[in-house]
């Protein structure tokens, strides 16, 4: 994202996760900006991503997410839990 532009605002719409193969898959979303950097907050609302016994997964309803993308804003991505995956690849849909 381009920092110099602060009022910069996207929204995320929705959430797909492709793996590498078959199995589970648990992550958080965190975020944090430049100045609140290295504390990072959850964006999932505790309703944390999940992938069971497949290898893609969509959400597009996101309940309970902070949605909201700033401009600068940082995001992390932690593996709670995963079983028989080894590579998988994360794609956020945005509206801008």
């Amino acid at each position: 994202f381009p920092s110099h532009d602060r009022y910069k605002c996207w929204i995320i719409q929705s959430l797909t996760i492709f793996a590498d193969q078959q199995g589970d898959l648990t992550i958080d979303i965190k975020k944090s900006n430049y100045n609140n950097y290295p504390t990072f907050t959850s964006i999932v609302g505790g309703t944390y991503p999940q992938m069971l016994n497949s290898r893609k997964v969509r959400d597009d309803n996101l309940n309970n997410w902070d949605k909201t993308i700033l401009a600068g804003d940082v995001l992390t991505f932690d593996v709670l839990g995963v079983n028989n995956i080894k590579r998988f690849l994360i794609s956020l849909k945005l509206k801008l």
